[in-house]
């Protein structure tokens, strides 16, 4: 571990320096900071406390520095150090801040009295939130599951729920989200296991994240680095939702499984995404087509997808001419899938898939709009194949 003292001493030396040369600070200002400033003297040495307390501090003067007599630079020079030592140690200064100067705010009185009781919508949202991976929530993901986006927009940013709730960004992307620490979380869910009657049902809760979490994969593209990055980010919110699948019904769990494969289809895991595949096209086998999305004839377009990039397009064929057949009524579903090609090379069969795709578009264009979506953005995903280099093994 790094030494952190001389930082310190920096930093404390500039924070007495600044609190001795503004007088003349609001009132409402210093009685925000000046409880925390106290704690801040030459025997305290924690130092990520320090730090935590110290930023919040330095902001708030630097956000006043016209009404105060000192210098901006000095703000700014003293900010940007602390900032850098607290952006490093953010979730456990967090923690710690919160569990030390707001432990009434991390009770479940507190939450049954000041979010449960006058703010259901606001309980509704840490609900949802603290079923998802903490570490960073997409906006959109909490906010698809409103009908009012208005009252979410405002419930959200409600001064007692951002006590629980952090607004946060993606830093690989240009997205809003929020954070949910480990405290608030632990404390969200233990009301919510034991105190069913305050809670949704834990059903209703994962078929809305389910679905908030389907239009947010539907707009993502194959063979495009932007919908790699988003898929990165909602990847361990779509693992926990199949990981407690066995609470759905057989329609939201061949969805979950589905739309999951797609997410490891789009970061290129095509092992994995295959897989859940297989699972979704086990449980939708027995679905009408009619049903909604077609999970069954999307979940046989994207194995043979799969099939193709691992270097076994002999095999996709079976796939992609059992969904034309179908399609065309030729004959009824069948529970297994033989590859009826006669190929006599991976780059022939690739050829053949291809040529099966663009007729199966043709057909579904006027009675599948989604398959037809789902089918262009395979043959955009299959653009990049070239039978001059090696398909992936």
């Amino acid at each position: 571990m790094r030494n952190v003292q001389p930082f310190y001493q920096r930093t404390l030396i500039s924070l007495n320096s600044l609190w001795r040369k503004s007088p003349f600070i609001p009132s409402k200002l210093a009685s925000m900071n000046r409880a925390l400033f106290i704690k801040i003297n030459p025997t305290h040495l924690d130092f990520p406390l320090l730090t935590y307390k110290s930023k919040g501090f330095l902001s708030s003067l630097h956000r006043n520095f016209q009404n105060n007599s000192f210098s901006r630079e000095e703000v700014i020079v003293s900010s940007h150090q602390a900032d850098t030592i607290y952006e490093e140690n953010q979730e456990s200064l967090t923690d710690q801040v919160l569990s030390e100067n707001s432990s009434r705010k991390l009770s479940d009185q507190f939450v049954k009295e000041e979010i449960i009781m006058k703010n259901p919508i606001s309980w509704e949202i840490l609900q949802y939130a603290s079923h998802l991976d903490p570490n960073f929530i997409p906006w959109n993901l909490l906010e698809n599951i409103f009908s009012d986006k208005r009252q979410f927009e405002e419930n959200i940013n409600n001064p007692v729920i951002q006590t629980l709730l952090k607004p946060a960004d993606a830093k690989a992307i240009n997205m809003r989200g929020v954070r949910m620490f480990r405290k608030p979380q632990k404390l969200c869910l233990d009301i919510f296991n034991k105190h069913p009657e305050l809670s949704m049902s834990t059903y209703n809760l994962y078929q809305s994240l389910i679905r908030s979490l389907i239009i947010e994969v539907k707009k993502l593209t194959l063979n495009n680095p932007e919908s790699v990055k988003i898929a990165e980010i909602l990847y361990p919110h779509a693992i926990i939702l199949v990981e407690n699948q066995y609470i759905l019904d057989h329609m939201h769990r061949a969805h979950v499984n589905h739309y999951f494969a797609y997410l490891c289809l789009i970061k290129q895991d095509y092992m994995e995404g295959g897989r859940y595949l297989v699972k979704a096209l086990s449980i939708s086998r027995d679905f009408p087509i009619e049903t909604e999305d077609q999970i069954f004839l999307s979940s046989l377009l994207h194995l043979g997808y799969v099939l193709i990039k691992i270097g076994k397009s002999n095999e996709a064929v079976g796939y992609y001419q059992e969904v034309l057949n179908i399609l065309s009524n030729k004959r009824s579903i069948e529970k297994n899938f033989s590859n009826n090609s006669k190929s006599s090379s991976q780059e022939e069969a690739f050829r053949t898939c291809r040529n099966l795709l663009q007729e199966i578009s043709l057909i579904i264009i006027p009675k599948y709009p989604e398959l037809s979506h789902i089918v262009k953005n395979l043959i955009i995903g299959l653009a990049d194949i070239s039978f001059d280099n090696k398909l992936k093994n």
